[in-house]
């Protein structure tokens, strides 16, 4: 060997010996990113957001279960507003109910509107379904977003179904 190619062979070592720093380097950055989120989940609170979670839980899956058996039912409902006056606040509301058999029938409608954004409850209307259709006129309404919610009942069965509306 000549003296270039050993020079050559000693700056090439010395040119690469930073690479093994490097990847101790990136190991360094990931454990003290580690450790700092350890430290912080550390000295955080538990996080239970409520009292009672595991209770919470069963009635949540009783819950699940209530609509399990609401989707069985097929119900469906819709609902419209015709006759809308911004002066006197009245809309006629119109509801259809249908089962999986056709019109629902023999059956009882709690309605409640209510403003999701603003809090504000109208009083709740029991209304018999006859034919599948229920027909009230409310009073209080005003232009804007509005909720729908029905508590339908027929004999044992139940059913909520709640929509959106917007009321112009």
């Amino acid at each position: 060997m000549t003296s270039l190619q050993t020079m050559t062979q000693t700056e090439a070592s010395h040119r690469y010996r930073w690479i093994p720093w490097c990847f101790l380097a990136g190991f360094g950055v990931v454990l003290a990113a580690n450790g700092t989120l350890l430290y912080f989940a550390t000295r955080q609170p538990v996080g239970l957001v409520i009292e009672k979670p595991y209770e919470n839980g069963i009635a949540y899956n009783k819950i699940l279960a209530a609509g399990r058996d609401q989707a069985k039912l097929g119900w469906a409902a819709q609902v419209a507003l015709t006759e809308f006056s911004a002066q006197e606040g009245r809309a006629r509301v119109s509801l259809s109910f249908t089962d999986l058999n056709g019109a629902l029938d023999e059956a009882v409608v709690q309605l409640t509107f209510s403003r999701p954004l603003e809090g504000d409850t109208l009083p709740t209307v029991s209304l018999p379904v006859e034919k599948g259709r229920a027909q009230v006129t409310l009073s209080g309404l005003r232009p804007g977003q509005w909720s729908a919610r029905m508590v339908i009942r027929q004999g044992t069965a139940q059913a909520v179904i709640e929509q959106r509306l917007i009321v112009r």
